[in-house]
C-alpha cells in the first residue's frame, strides 16, 4: 500500500508522516504529514463533535417539503440543504482517499454553493416569471 498523506493525498516516505487514529469514523491506517497534523485532527474531531447536529439539521430541512407552498419548500430545502453541506464537508472514506481531505472540502463546498444558486434559480423561476 502506498504511504499517502490524508491531508493532501500526496505520497511520500512513510518517515515523513505520522500515523493518524480516526477509528471512531474509518477502520484502517491513515497517515498525515506533520504540518497538516493539525487541520486534520480538527478536519475529523468536528465530525466527532457535531456528528448528533447532522441528522437533526437533515431532519429539519425535510420538514420545508411539509408547507403548503410546495415551490417555496422546495426553495427552502434547497438552501438548507447547501447550509448544511457547507457547514458539514465530509466525504466518504472512498472520496477522502482518492482526493485527500484538502480537495474534498473544496468539492463538497463547491456543491453547496451549486445548490445554493439552484435555490437562487427556482425562486427566481418560481415567483418572477415574466
Amino acid at each position: 500500500m502506498e504511504n499517502r498523506c490524508l491531508w493532501c493525498n500526496e505520497i511520500t516516505d512513510k518517515e515523513d508522516l505520522i500515523e493518524m487514529d480516526i477509528s471512531f469514523i474509518f477502520a484502517g491506517k491513515y497517515y498525515v504529514h506533520s504540518s497538516h497534523y493539525s487541520s486534520s485532527f480538527k478536519y475529523f474531531n468536528n465530525f466527532k463533535k457535531y456528528k448528533l447536529f447532522l441528522p437533526i439539521l437533515m431532519l429539519f430541512s425535510l420538514l420545508f417539503f411539509m408547507l403548503e407552498d410546495e415551490k417555496i419548500g422546495v426553495v427552502l430545502n434547497l438552501v438548507s440543504m447547501s447550509i448544511i453541506i457547507h457547514m458539514f464537508p465530509y466525504g466518504t472514506r472512498q472520496t477522502i482517499v482518492s482526493f485527500g481531505v484538502r480537495k474534498t472540502i473544496k468539492i463538497f463546498k463547491s456543491i453547496s454553493l451549486l445548490l445554493l444558486l439552484l435555490s437562487l434559480f427556482f425562486l427566481y423561476s418560481f415567483y418572477y416569471k415574466g
